[in-house]
């Protein structure tokens, strides 16, 4: 119905809502097992963005991302799938604070720290595209600013292990019982 009215129309904010619909879309239904994972696509996704948007014209005469597309769908899902990630992430800590008894306002909320950090990327993204009067690649700007803050807090609360492995999807809290 909504490709149909943007056929109709040709107007932005219809392809706009396409476009978030198709994001939202894959970010519900895309999971990233772990953070292993997550840095690696992230990483390698940075340095393909980098390579169209900056060296492509060297190679083929002309910059080939802003010829076939200035601003692709990969650009927020992908930081999305790692903020999503975060959110899974911050379930577990949440379980095992109930199941131990803990406070839940004393866990760690990477999700916040992800969401923070994606928006902060979003908009040094902006900044620089209007400084510099050229486009950047978004993910220039997204995975520094979401996958380093997720690194550094897990690796202060000792949970990097975790993370990286993917392993805290299968972990049982054991409930200590005292009988007397």
């Amino acid at each position: 119905m909504m490709v149909f009215l943007w056929l109709l129309t040709g107007h932005w904010l219809v392809i706009d809502v396409i476009g978030m619909v198709l994001c939202t879309a894959v970010i519900t239904y895309v999971r990233l097992p772990n953070l292993q994972v997550s840095t690696y696509l992230l990483c390698g996704l940075l340095i393909y963005d980098v390579f169209w948007v900056y060296f492509s014209e060297r190679i083929f005469r002309s910059n080939v991302m802003i010829d076939v597309a200035m601003s692709t769908a990969r650009n927020p899902v992908i930081p999305g799938l790692l903020t999503s990630f975060a959110l899974r992430f911050d379930n577990f800590k949440s379980k095992q604070s109930d199941l131990l008894n803990k406070s839940r306002l004393m866990t760690v909320n990477y999700f916040r720290c992800c969401l923070i950090g994606y928006a902060f990327g979003l908009f040094l993204a902006g900044v620089f595209a209007t400084i510099l009067n050229a486009p950047q690649p978004a993910l220039l700007f997204l995975v520094p600013s979401t996958l380093l803050p997720l690194w550094l807090l897990a690796y202060k609360k000792n949970d990097i292990g975790y993370m990286w492995s993917g392993s805290f999807n299968e972990i049982k809290i054991k409930r200590e019982v005292n009988i007397i």
